[in-house]
């Protein structure tokens, strides 16, 4: 089942936490530019999830892992 508020990318829009964050592939993904915060209602760990597929690139370097 999936999760009401943030459509199970773990993330909602900081401005309107009823909505999706835009960092996932959510069709409701709030688009007004605030940044994201942890769902309060499934993502509540230390440190958070992050959104699925999320990939970070730090000074435009690949992961060597992947």
């Amino acid at each position: 089942m999936k999760c009401a508020r943030c459509d199970d990318t773990y993330w909602v829009c900081e401005a309107h936490s009823r909505l999706p964050s835009d960092f996932g592939p959510s069709t409701r993904a709030c688009k007004c530019g605030a940044p994201g915060m942890p769902c309060p209602d499934c993502n509540r760990d230390e440190p958070p999830k992050m959104p699925p597929g999320l990939m970070i690139d730090v000074d435009g370097e690949s992961d060597p892992r992947q």
